[in-house]
């Protein structure tokens, strides 16, 4: 499953009653049915970072963006697939991680193999091919019963970093009624649900009761 489908997935848990399913995907026409009537729209998504939508340069100061690159595998045999576990995995310090995903085997990292560490690239419309073979040259010493296995699927996304590796949950200094939800380092699914009752607690309650809002907390670098 790649992004698209993913958050397809996760629009239709929110699909008001009577709204019809839509064709899965983020690009393209999109046939929305509400209310009986149908509509065509052409959805544009421009790549901005979070950080550019802070004009005080805060945000910019703290924030370093770097690409990830993914790499997955067609169907794979049930005897094969077997062999991994269900869950998500890391190895090499996090810098190398794969799932099984269905009949798929998904992996990612080795950005520090190539010069840069993709760092400051932001253009997730290419692949870099030396970070392929990378890829699965580990997969092939790391899982053997892989080798020659082909990974029709590469992808990029772009991530944002900073200096402590924690992400930025909160207020902004000097911005009242400006909060950021940012910064995850690589590791949004891991903080999501934490950070979001973080964030939902300072703006309702003006205050978070969970000890990582310290952590968390922009006024850190301020």
């Amino acid at each position: 499953m790649g992004p698209p489908e993913l958050l397809d997935g996760q629009g239709q848990d929110v699909l008001p009653a009577g709204a019809a399913d839509r064709e899965p995907g983020l690009g393209g026409d999109v046939a929305d049915a509400f209310a009986g009537q149908a509509v065509e729209e052409e959805l544009e998504l421009p790549f901005v970072l979070g950080r550019d939508l802070d004009p005080s340069g805060f945000l910019r100061a703290q924030l370093f963006a770097f690409r990830g690159q993914i790499l997955a595998t067609g169907p794979l045999p049930e005897s094969l697939i077997a062999q991994f576990p269900p869950w998500a995995m890391s190895s090499h310090f996090c810098y190398e991680y794969f799932r099984a995903h269905r009949d798929r085997l998904v992996v990612g990292g080795m950005r520090w193999s190539v010069p840069g560490e993709q760092l400051g690239i932001l253009d997730d419309s290419s692949t870099d091919a030396r970070i392929t073979d990378n890829l699965i040259a580990w997969v092939e010493r790391h899982f053997p019963a892989l080798t020659g296995v082909p990974f029709p699927r590469v992808w990029t996304g772009i991530m944002c970093g900073t200096s402590d590796a924690l992400p930025l949950v909160g207020a902004l200094p000097g911005r009242p009624g400006v909060f950021a939800l940012l910064g995850f380092n690589g590791y949004g699914l891991s903080f999501a649900f934490l950070a979001g009752r973080v964030l939902a607690e300072q703006i309702v309650a003006g205050r978070a009761e969970h000890p990582a809002a310290r952590l968390f907390a922009p006024r850190r670098f301020a």
